[in-house]
């Protein structure tokens, strides 16, 4: 979960904050593109919501807007540079295990390619086949919009679960760096999307990989590789079965690397009413804003009159602490966690029938929990 962002006319959230933070040590910067077209200058409202059994801890919540021209549009690397891409294009065919699924990802419209997990082994790979007409040559690159699938809160929630009563010395262990890499193997088996291309006949080149944590808010991002002469317009994308949902992919020539204007909020609403003090959390530094579940605040900004028109991304910076469940602690098991820890690759074989048993209605309960104020 973390925090959660909604702007005005979409009754889902366009974003969420630092989705792998869990922990203090874990406190992370996180950009994310607000998919709302192009705005104007001016007033720009979100809202950030706590809609978790979790403590958020928010450093600042900026808003970076970029000026927009028209036939173009403004693109996030994975390496967090922002590009001005034109002549985008969606893919002519794909295909994966399921058949074509073409549609599912010629527009960023909600209908997302996904594909059920293996029911032997969590971490079985999967790969989507996609076919791009006339390719151009030059610096290219291919956006892929995409959200993790509850997969990874499973396992996440499974940890806690394991930890139990005694979750706090777990993490406190961790975040002293006492156990080691204890985890991290069990990340890298999950790995993330990885973008090939076959840049002759039979010869694949992998151009990037998108690694964004969180399964609430669509993200774009951006894979940029020189285009050889060779390049066929054929690319991959290779992903643990099960593991992501996608919602678009297109491909597009870069124009020029572009920077973008950091707005930070010019007021803060809790409720209808003015919270000065949260707005000096949010506008120091040295300080951070900390909200409990159900809290929700209204950030306002004052885009510049240096444009007609911006592209804007939220960047947020934080952590968040999840709050133990009642059903959790009946599955306290250190044994379990050890191997999660430092054998993923068995715990991730020995759990996948049970999360079988769940995947089908995962993502309708996990929508079904926010958390709201009676």
């Amino acid at each position: 979960s973390c925090p959660t962002f909604y702007v005005a006319g979409h009754h889902r959230p366009l974003a969420e904050g630092f989705s792998s933070s869990i922990a203090p040590s874990l406190e992370a910067t996180d950009v994310d593109q607000l998919d709302v077209g192009v705005v104007g200058a001016g007033r720009f409202e979100v809202v950030m919501k706590n809609e978790a059994y979790e403590t958020h801890v928010v450093r600042h919540v900026d808003v970076l807007a970029l000026p927009h021209r028209a036939d173009e549009r403004i693109l996030r690397g994975v390496d967090g540079t922002f590009w001005a891409v034109a002549n985008v294009t969606p893919p002519s065919f794909a295909s994966a295990d399921e058949g074509e699924c073409t549609d599912a990802l010629r527009a960023i419209d909600g209908v997302e390619r996904f594909g059920p997990a293996d029911s032997t082994n969590l971490a079985a790979k999967e790969t989507v086949e996609i076919a791009f007409d006339d390719p151009p040559e030059g610096r290219c690159g291919i956006a892929v919009a995409c959200r993790q699938s509850l997969l990874s809160t499973y396992l996440l929630y499974q940890t806690f679960a394991y930890m139990g009563r005694e979750a706090g010395h777990w993490i406190a262990e961790l975040e002293r760096g006492e156990l080691g890499e204890a985890g991290s193997a069990l990340v890298e088996m999950l790995g993330g999307i990885v973008v090939s291309i076959e840049t002759a006949p039979g010869v694949w080149v992998d151009v990037g990989e998108i690694r964004e944590f969180g399964p609430i808010g669509v993200d774009q991002h951006l894979l940029a590789f020189d285009a050889p002469l060779d390049w066929t317009g054929h690319a991959r994308m290779h992903m643990t079965r099960g593991a992501w949902r996608v919602d678009g992919v297109k491909l597009g020539t870069l124009v020029e690397r572009v920077e973008p204007i950091r707005v930070p909020p010019s007021r803060v609403l809790k409720g209808d009413r003015a919270d000065e003090f949260a707005l000096a959390l949010l506008t120091d530094p040295t300080r951070s804003l900390t909200t409990l579940p159900g809290d929700h605040y209204t950030l306002i900004y004052q885009l510049p009159d240096r444009s007609a028109h911006y592209e804007v991304f939220l960047e947020s910076r934080g952590y968040y602490i999840e709050w133990m469940r009642e059903d959790w602690l009946r599955e306290e098991n250190p044994a379990h966690l050890a191997q999660l820890f430092f054998d993923p690759a068995s715990a991730l074989a020995r759990l996948a029938p049970e999360y079988k048993k769940v995947e089908a209605g995962m993502e309708e309960t996990f929508w079904g929990s926010r958390y709201a104020k009676p």
